[in-house]
């Protein structure tokens, strides 16, 4: 939301200039008032306060305004900015936000309170392409603004047909048709899958098809020897981990042979279905569900004793933080417990 805003005041200091205020130093401001403007929501009238006597502000009025309620004032500027955009160059702008299921909170509820419910985007040739892996209309904020403006339309797509696979992978760069075949027959024309394939292909690395009704667990695990297999299998388990838990549970998995576990925790992060959260990572939900299956058909065993080291060390963990014998209800009161 910073860049979209910094956006804005750089608009803003061609459409509506202040008195006195460079562009650059609209764009700092920007990027300073949104880190504080829940701040500001609770103790505005502390801040006019400031503003006003402030030896930097207290004579201009119009940067007072903008650092007291700067999401509205940047937002407006950052839509007339595309509006004007479009008009200059008669082309439609498209702006693309992927992977909208990994999108923080508060630039979802800015996208569709602030940019979309409170400017006049949709007679314009400006359009936003929001992808990823569940629907807008689930969340209720989305579903009262579509009942309110219908701006949203909704394409689901689940799967590509063999037409489809077959003119992506030729887009990619994948002609053959032997190859191509083969590669449906794999993914079933799951774009997540499709797109490892891209992925694969862009980085030069080969891909066997030669078994062409091998799983996908095989076709993700291609290039990796069983030590490295195992581990996935073990950070899938995980709702997330850190290099701590990591080292944890290989400790219990010493015919792995990965030494401390820092080296395979640094490995772990390096794989393209890992992704960061927080202070932590996890496998992504679809590559989770994969291995943590493909562990459970492996043996059983092994999946229940890897949960079960996992359910020990975070009961351990749990009793550091909140003494076991206290109440159920300071227990959930605490964060750090219930993570």
């Amino acid at each position: 939301m910073k860049s979209l805003l910094k956006a804005g005041a750089s608009a803003l200091g061609d459409l509506m200039p202040i008195s006195g205020l460079s562009k650059p130093v609209l764009e700092t401001t920007a990027t300073t008032t949104v880190d504080i403007a829940g701040m500001l929501l609770t103790e505005k009238d502390r801040w006019q306060q400031v503003l006003q006597q402030h030896r930097a502000t207290k004579k201009n009025k119009e940067l007072q305004a903008l650092m007291l309620e700067p999401i509205p004032k940047l937002t407006k500027a950052f839509a007339e900015a595309l509006v004007l955009r479009s008009q200059q160059t008669k082309k439609t702008v498209v702006l693309v936000l992927d992977t909208y299921e990994k999108v923080p909170s508060d630039l979802d509820r800015w996208l569709w309170q602030s940019l979309l419910a409170n400017t006049q985007l949709q007679p314009h040739r400006v359009r936003l392409v929001v992808a990823g892996r569940k629907s807008l209309l689930d969340e209720e904020a989305w579903r009262k603004l579509q009942q309110d403006r219908n701006l949203v339309f909704e394409r689901q797509l689940d799967r590509f047909d063999q037409s489809q696979t077959q003119k992506y992978l030729q887009d990619i760069g994948i002609k053959n048709e032997v190859e191509i075949t083969a590669i449906f027959r794999v993914t079933k024309g799951l774009p997540y899958y499709l797109n490892w394939v891209r992925q694969q292909q862009e980085k030069g690395k080969p891909i066997s098809f030669a078994q062409g009704n091998q799983g996908i667990v095989k076709l993700l695990l291609q290039g990796l020897n069983d030590k490295e297999k195992q581990a996935l299998q073990i950070a899938a388990c995980c709702r997330w981990f850190d290099r701590r838990l990591i080292q944890h549970l290989l400790a219990q998995q010493s015919e792995l042979n990965w030494g401390n576990g820092q080296s395979c925790y640094d490995w772990l992060i390096q794989r393209e279905f890992v992704e960061p959260i927080q202070r932590f990572y996890r496998l992504d939900d679809v590559a989770r569900d994969v291995f943590r299956e493909s562990l459970w058909q492996e043996s059983t065993e092994q999946f229940a004793q890897i949960h079960k080291i996992l359910a020990d060390y975070f009961n351990t963990q749990a009793d550091r933080v909140i003494a076991p014998e206290s109440h159920v209800s300071e227990k959930y009161a605490s964060g750090e417990w219930c993570r």
